[in-house]
């Protein structure tokens, strides 16, 4: 629950970080909508990108490597909004926003090897898995409301960046699953 809501909720509130930081910057509210849909379009290839982690010798390190990529392209978009032109932090966005299905369906892929082998146990695995969805759902835009009216939006953005970063250590915490196309074989 801690490492999917850590890595969901950078996901969760960069969309309201994007566009605070975007209008916070002067950009028209056009521009605006289209950086936070730059982070988001790109999770549309999320069935293509799961094929990595299926034939992956251990998933929690592509994971992991995703929180990675997206906490630092988020945060160097952040850094770079305000001060340059818009087509960088944009195509930063892009690719940040690729790395985002794994942050969501990549670590609730993980549940089999957590829970163990028994229903009762898969269920309620899975109950929290949606639980932390609706937490980091709730939590990523509610933090990047409260940080941004405490500092800055790019405090805010920041902030969900360095989320992910740590998420990334705590899904390497998580207990190692052998590939799914392996274990069917097997």
């Amino acid at each position: 629950m801690f490492a999917a809501t850590l890595v969901r909720l950078a996901d969760g509130g960069a969309v309201v970080a994007v566009v605070l930081l975007a209008q916070s910057s002067g950009k028209p509210g056009w521009m605006s909508g289209m950086l936070g849909a730059a982070i988001i379009a790109p999770h549309l290839l999320g069935p293509f990108i799961a094929r990595r982690l299926d034939t992956a010798d251990d998933g929690r390190r592509i994971i992991a490597i995703s929180a990675l990529a997206h906490g630092l392209l988020l945060g160097a978009a952040g850094l770079l909004l305000p001060v340059t032109w818009t087509v960088v932090p944009a195509l930063l966005l892009v690719l940040s926003g690729v790395f985002g299905p794994m942050l969501t369906g990549g670590v609730s892929s993980r549940l089999p090897s957590i829970a163990g082998p028994s229903q009762k146990s898969q269920r309620r695995a899975q109950s929290w898995d949606v639980a932390s969805y609706g937490v980091s759902g709730t939590l990523g835009p509610a933090v990047v409301a409260w940080i941004s009216a405490a500092t800055d939006p790019l405090g805010a953005m920041l902030v969900l960046a360095v989320s992910a970063l740590i998420g990334a250590g705590a899904v390497l915490a998580l207990p190692k699953q052998a590939p799914a196309l392996l274990s069917r074989v097997l």
